[in-house]
């Protein structure tokens, strides 16, 4: 059933725009909506193997593991917060595995 309207035909240079206007949006997302939700990510996951390298330690301190142990846990935070490229973290944290390793005598 035809309504006696006619839908006016796309222009070629309608057509050439359009598809302009998808390659730039296909680009966006690929070049710059892409890299920043990945970045974000990668820093959700680097937080997340802080936080659980320092409940291994928490774990082995009130586990009574030696202190030998407890360095090695200790180092395994300091590892996860350079890892994650926080030095201010890193700056708080270094003097308790200092001391932490010191008890095990590895200092």
């Amino acid at each position: 059933m035809t309504t006696g309207v006619e839908k006016p035909k796309a222009s070629p240079l309608q057509a050439v725009l359009s598809l302009v206007m998808a390659g730039a949006l296909g680009a966006w997302v690929y070049f710059d909506a892409f890299p920043r939700l990945a970045a974000d990510q990668r820093a959700q996951i680097e937080e997340q193997v802080t936080i659980d390298a320092m409940q291994q330690l928490n774990t082995a301190i009130s586990g009574g593991a030696s202190d030998t142990q407890i360095c090695v846990y200790a180092q395994m935070v300091s590892a996860a917060i350079i890892q994650a490229k926080d030095s201010a973290r890193l700056k708080e944290f270094k003097p308790t595995e200092e001391r932490l390793c010191a008890a095990a005598g590895l200092r």
